[in-house]
């Protein structure tokens, strides 16, 4: 298995301007790796900066410095760092994400939405909706939920869609952001069966989480990211300890 992502002294500072621009650190040069076929876990406490590492790669943030060298399939790009569009495109065909919360276009069917992701890698529609039903048949979500807006949806309902979504594409990279904290046992039991899918095929996961057992199941390695106790007038300042497994 090849280096799949390299990410060396991501940092990620705020400025907020109601406050007169005092600048708050969220996270400050983290560096890890992760292979083809890999699961990193992260683990911390809640403010530790560890969603904004996965927005950060997903750039949905912009990074304040660092790089994240991605072996593309069509060569090496820095995510921190490259122009919008080849980070557009690195979505639609390369990299995944799972959010904590699901935002979606309202009145588009939960079958559609994940079956769009298909349409966007060039699959035929029947095709398309086919592994949107196997997804949503696999996660068990009612099947009578199929054909309507998740804004009508329950928390758990919503998630099993967003995982759906972002797996449908088996992605080369997959980041995740609590994907199982509002799900009952069967369905995180059915979420980790699918990670593990994909991680088999090849997937590389980057797994945020608060649930141990999750990420005892599914991660290869697991790095802790501190959060200091803040003094007065003292940046915060997140950083990671040594990985285990």
């Amino acid at each position: 298995m090849g280096k799949l992502l390299l990410v060396d002294n991501l940092s990620k500072v705020f400025k907020l301007h109601l406050l007169g621009g005092r600048e708050v650190v969220a996270c400050r040069n983290i560096s890890f790796g992760v292979n083809e076929g890999e699961a990193l876990g992260i683990k911390g406490p809640s403010g530790a900066g560890k969603t904004t590492i996965l927005k950060c790669l997903y750039r949905t943030y912009l990074p304040s410095s660092g790089t994240a060298v991605y072996a593309s399939l069509k060569g090496e790009v820095d995510l921190l760092n490259a122009p919008e569009q080849s980070i557009l495109e690195l979505r639609r065909q390369e990299i995944g994400y799972v959010a904590q919360f699901l935002r979606v276009i309202p009145r588009v069917s939960a079958l559609q939405i994940v079956a769009e992701e298909l349409l966007l890698k060039g699959w035929d529609c029947n095709r398309a909706l086919a592994e949107a039903r196997r997804l949503f048949t696999h996660l068990r979500l009612p099947r009578e939920l199929w054909d309507a807006s998740p804004y009508t949806f329950s928390g758990g309902e919503q998630q099993r869609v967003n995982v759906a979504r972002a797996a449908a594409k088996q992605p080369r990279l997959l980041l995740l952001d609590e994907p199982t904290a509002s799900l009952d046992l069967e369905s995180k039991e059915r979420v980790r069966e699918l990670m593990l899918w994909l991680k088999n095929a090849g997937t590389a996961l980057v797994v945020v989480s608060h649930d141990q057992e999750i990420l005892q199941q599914v991660a290869d390695r697991i790095i802790f990211l501190d959060y200091p106790a803040q003094k007065q007038g003292e940046e915060a300042c997140s950083h990671v300890r040594d990985a285990y497994r």
